[in-house]
């Protein structure tokens, strides 16, 4: 069987007029990659506007490092979770049909309903304030 991959290697970069595409399992790209911009300042730099779609059940984006996992998902609500390792927990829940805000909770009964207590004595608490004053 031939081999298919092409290696192209270029000190001076490589641009292409009529658009570039890559396809395969495994992309790697050595270096900052940017969309939008000449000049990407990060690993990856984006200007403009994302669209992410996947399955139902899976159009996530995952923030990492070595202890912590936090992730943003979007199926039938937007869910904010965070956590230790691969599995975290769900922090903020915003229904799609009601626009009702869970924090703590899955499944909010009103406009905003905050379940769990994280306190060691078992207490809970709501802090509101005005950072004026």
């Amino acid at each position: 069987m031939a081999n298919k991959n092409l290696n192209i290697t270029s000190a001076g970069g490589i641009s292409a007029a009529g658009g570039l595409s890559a396809a395969g399992d495994t992309n790697y790209f050595v270096g900052s990659v940017g969309i939008g911009t000449a000049s990407p300042g990060a690993g990856l730099d984006l200007r403009g506007n994302m669209r992410l779609d996947g399955s139902a059940t899976d159009r996530c984006i995952y923030f990492r490092n070595q202890a912590t996992v936090a992730k943003i998902q979007s199926d039938a609500a937007l869910r904010f979770d965070v956590g230790v390792s691969s599995s975290p927990s769900v922090a903020m829940y915003i229904a799609e049909d009601t626009r009702f805000v869970g924090i703590g909770a899955t499944s909010p009964a009103g406009k905003l309903a905050i379940c769990g207590c994280t306190d060691n004595d078992g207490s809970c608490s709501l802090v509101v304030y005005n950072s004026a004053g």
